[in-house]
């Protein structure tokens, strides 16, 4: 969990300082957002021994939507609903970012595929999914 004192003090998705932790992923400074900064430390630390995580998973709540649902990155998804068909046919994507969502759905009676997103928004590149 990466935003304990907010949760326990009945913030969701703000941190103490009452900002949202999700939007802080670009460049997290040690003092104003620590979890968010180690855990990008972590990752890129996996990363660069190339012992990368094999999921990563970004759980939080919707304040608009029900149910449980995921949201991932699919560039080619993301250039097909942007109308781009520059090399759209010939862009090859790792489709495994669906396994776990396809897993979900036929064992989890609460989770709903058609509410999953894989589009990579401009407005989210400052979250920890883009």
């Amino acid at each position: 969990m990466l935003n304990p004192d907010g949760v326990i003090n009945g913030n969701h998705r703000c941190s103490l300082r009452g900002e949202d932790l999700n939007r802080q992923w670009l460049c997290p400074q040690v003092h104003l957002q620590p979890t968010i900064y180690h855990a990008k430390g972590l990752l890129q630390y996996l990363s660069s021994t190339g012992r990368g995580p094999v999921v990563f998973c970004d759980f939080h709540g919707h304040s608009q939507k029900k149910n449980v649902f995921l949201y991932g990155c699919s560039m080619k998804e993301t250039l097909w609903q942007a109308g781009c068909t520059v090399g759209g046919s010939a862009l090859l994507e790792d489709v495994s970012y669906r396994t776990l969502p396809k897993i979900l759905d036929k064992l989890a009676p609460a989770f709903t595929m058609n509410s999953c997103s894989f589009l990579v928004e401009k407005s989210r590149a400052s979250t920890a999914r883009v």
